[in-house]
């Protein structure tokens, strides 16, 4: 699969994502469903930071003109982080922005990348990749699985599902 293929598949995962979000009531947004220790808030936040980590900062590196995603979305949204009251996050608006921002920037950026760039090893350890295009690749599957958790957390809300 070439550089094409995967960000046509991210673009593809990325209207699915945006579907399950439709229709979403913001005071819905960092509502935790009985038995669910997750909210919607959190899972597009990390959405946001996990495209950034898993595309631009592991291919080309982080940079200063990267201030499109806040530096906190990591400590907030990151692997590790524990979903916290709407009081504890920024707004709805703010993560939207950041979701929506990282995503026109990997959708500019990555089809430019070159397969000898994509073919080196991520700067770090990962258990489910180790390069560059492997990391990108897992970005689309990770973006289905949050996809996935937003849907259900939809249902458990009280939203139809209609897709």
């Amino acid at each position: 699969m070439d550089v094409n293929d995967l960000v046509n598949n991210l673009k593809e995962m990325r209207k699915y994502t945006l579907m399950v979000l439709d229709g979403v009531r913001e005071e819905d947004w960092f509502r935790f469903p009985d038995g669910c220790h997750t909210h919607i808030g959190w899972q597009v936040g990390h959405l946001a930071i996990a495209e950034y980590g898993l595309t631009l900062r592991s291919i080309r590196g982080a940079q200063d003109s990267d201030d499109f995603i806040p530096a906190e979305y990591s400590k907030l949204f990151g692997r590790g982080s524990v979903p916290a009251a709407a009081s504890e996050n920024p707004s709805i608006d703010e993560i939207r922005t950041a979701f929506e921002a990282v995503h026109e920037h990997v959708m500019q950026e990555v089809p430019g990348f070159s397969e000898e760039l994509l073919a080196e090893n991520v700067p770090f350890d990962h258990p489910l990749f180790k390069t560059k295009k492997q990391a990108l690749s897992w970005c689309v599957n990770h973006e289905m699985t949050h996809a996935g958790q937003i849907a259900m957390i939809r249902r458990l809300l009280g939203y139809e599902i209609r897709f």
